[in-house]
């Protein structure tokens, strides 16, 4: 039995891996807003736990990957 992914071609991996990083990054755009409503009702809550600089700098790099 063979992978579908061999069959597929060059435009269309060069689509999908461009869907998985506009997916990738509409779910870091909702994190980081949950995670903000979290900070402003509850502080401490959030930032006691995780350091938000490391979603930030993953969040504007998958933003730059998409624009290319």
């Amino acid at each position: 039995m063979q992978s579908n992914i061999n069959n597929i071609k060059a435009g269309a991996k060069r689509k999908i891996v461009n869907d998985f990083f506009s997916e990738l990054f509409y779910v870091l755009s909702g994190a980081i807003l949950i995670f903000t409503c979290l900070e402003i009702f509850w502080p401490g809550i959030v930032l006691a736990y995780l350091n938000l600089n490391y979603v930030l700098i993953f969040w504007l790099v998958i933003g730059i990957i998409i624009l290319f």
